[in-house]
């Protein structure tokens, strides 16, 4: 019966690693690794007026200059691809959100803070060619957005991107380890994740709520949407989406608990024990 098992369980992990994605998911975890460590950095961004603000410029102004661009490589200033990449968590709503307000779902990649920077030149001179310079500054100003906000920022978005915001804020507390930073660990955390995807495939009506590891992964994959939609369509003949919104503490820890269950049954490795040197 052991044979057995050991068996099946060589052939469900020879099985996830096999799995292929359409780009390569490591230089990706770092730069996004490099853009939470800029968001820890931009104080502002903790404001909820705004990101309220940041989400308004998201919608009116930046998703439809980067339909206009389908072709260029643009990046958006930071108070805007923090909301991009918050809203971009949600896969679903992303794209539904994305087809109603310009009828394309617009993709995104990370690029290094030296990458940013070069882009953002580029992209505040098509900024400035449909907006002008005085409809909307390309770069946030904070000290313009006072505390009791007036300006209308309504969204039409289905989903609350502030609120994402705001529940994302301490990702980045939960990933700055070195032990994340480590090439060989995530190396074996890339491997990980093509388990919880697997195990996502063999059990597709089950919730599962992956360790920090595995969800920074999962996050750096959904903010390369194009690519992401097109792994898991092919791969789980589905879209996998990842929304927190509705889901309270106690149904985390027991999809969590869940998780382990079935990936210590699938792949008889210790799931929480594995974790245990990245919390």
């Amino acid at each position: 019966r052991d044979l057995a098992f050991n068996k099946k369980t060589m052939e469900n992990k020879q099985t996830a690693s096999q799995l292929t994605f359409s780009l390569d998911l490591l230089p990706q975890v770092a730069k996004h690794i490099e853009f939470l460590e800029h968001v820890a950095e931009v104080q502002d961004l903790r404001n909820e007026n705004i990101l309220k603000h940041a989400a308004y410029r998201y919608e009116n102004y930046w998703l439809p200059l980067a339909a206009e661009h389908p072709n260029e490589c643009l990046a958006a200033p930071v108070d805007i691809e923090w909301i991009w990449l918050c809203h971009m968590l949600s896969p679903k709503q992303y794209e539904s959100d994305c087809l109603s307000v310009v009828g394309t779902v617009i993709n995104h990649t990370f690029y290094s803070g030296q990458e940013r920077q070069q882009l953002l030149q580029v992209t505040e001179n098509h900024w400035l060619q449909i907006y002008g310079p005085n409809e909307e500054p390309f770069t946030m100003e904070p000290k313009s957005i006072c505390n009791e906000n007036t300006t209308d920022t309504t969204t039409s978005l289905s989903y609350d991107v502030v609120a994402a915001a705001l529940r994302q804020e301490s990702f980045y507390d939960k990933i700055s380890s070195t032990e994340n930073r480590n090439g060989e660990n995530q190396t074996s955390s890339l491997d990980r994740y093509k388990q919880f995807i697997y195990l996502c495939k063999l059990l597709p009506t089950l919730f599962f709520s992956p360790p920090i590891d595995v969800d920074l992964f999962w996050h750096t994959h959904q903010a390369n949407p194009q690519a992401y939609k097109s792994d898991m369509c092919r791969i789980l003949k589905r879209l996998l989406n990842h929304d927190d919104t509705s889901t309270s503490d106690k149904e985390f820890k027991e999809a969590s608990a869940l998780t382990g269950t079935h990936w210590e049954m699938l792949y008889r490795e210790p799931w929480l024990a594995e974790m245990s040197k990245y919390n």
